[in-house]
């Protein structure tokens, strides 16, 4: 296996040579959870958030099909003046799965190539169902409002780090992705 990748590894024009090869994809959320989180209600300030992401991915031919995963950490934190250190009080956790079938055509590209694509679509692709996951769960335990930022190819995080695997056998197939470190 490689060595992860980082924002810095992804090449846009690379990731934007397999788009056109795109047929068709399919998106799982996994698991979805708060962590140490305390219930809003008596909560008082302003709510911030340091986002981490990790993915992994690997690819089966015949068609091509390549599978990833992520995992999006947003640690919470919460800042009650201006003068005011800000304090973490929990983390919130999304993964999910995004299954890409590509055309025969893009078995060209190798995994430097298919790494940006995932990289940077893949992240893409799945922000806008995390923001809402964790604006959902948010709501849900009565905390201020979390405002995560929309995300283009040129706004990814610094955290994102991106790992390859081996395909799972015929009998993991149906199971979900593994955790991610």
């Amino acid at each position: 296996m490689n060595s992860p990748a980082t924002r810095e590894d992804l090449n846009y024009s690379q990731a934007q040579q397999v788009a056109p090869h795109l047929s068709g994809m399919r998106i799982d959320v996994i698991e979805l959870a708060a962590r140490s989180v305390l219930r809003g209600g008596d909560i008082e300030g302003t709510l911030g958030y340091n986002l981490d992401c990790k993915g992994a991915m690997w690819t089966r031919p015949d068609p091509v099909v390549l599978t990833a995963a992520f995992s999006y950490r947003v640690g919470l934190t919460i800042k009650g003046s201006e003068e005011a250190e800000a304090k973490n009080f929990g983390e919130l956790l999304a993964r999910y799965s995004i299954v890409y079938h590509l055309g025969e055509e893009a078995e060209k590209f190798d995994n430097t190539v298919m790494r940006s694509f995932v990289g940077m679509y893949g992240f893409i692709h799945l922000w806008p169902y995390a923001r809402a996951d964790f604006q959902t769960l948010c709501a849900r335990l009565a905390l201020p409002p979390l405002t995560l930022q929309p995300m283009s190819p040129g706004k990814l995080p610094t955290s994102l780090t991106l790992a390859f695997m081996e395909p799972p056998t015929d009998e993991e197939v149906d199971l979900p992705p593994p955790e991610l470190p």
